[in-house]
């Protein structure tokens, strides 16, 4: 829930967190694309899970805007 300039969110353990936005945040949005709409210059990012095999399967391909490329670049856990 975001009231004024506070966003509400309940945290993995129930917890109500109250986190001060800053004056000038900006939201972001995710839409449903195929991928035949990824383009060769895309900046994408994959998330990915393990698999049996020991190998990296992707699970998921978000195409970030232009203005993102670089950002968070490589490979690290994330939950």
């Amino acid at each position: 829930m975001l009231s004024g300039d506070t966003l509400m969110v309940n945290s993995r353990d129930g917890q109500m967190l109250h986190i001060a936005l800053a004056p000038n945040y900006t939201v972001r949005s995710m839409v449903m694309k195929q991928l035949s709409d990824i383009k060769t210059s895309d900046y994408v990012a994959i998330t990915s899970m393990k698999g049996p095999d020991g190998r990296l399967h992707a699970v998921e391909v978000r195409i970030f805007p232009e203005a993102l490329r670089g950002a968070g670049e490589g490979q690290f856990p994330w939950d």
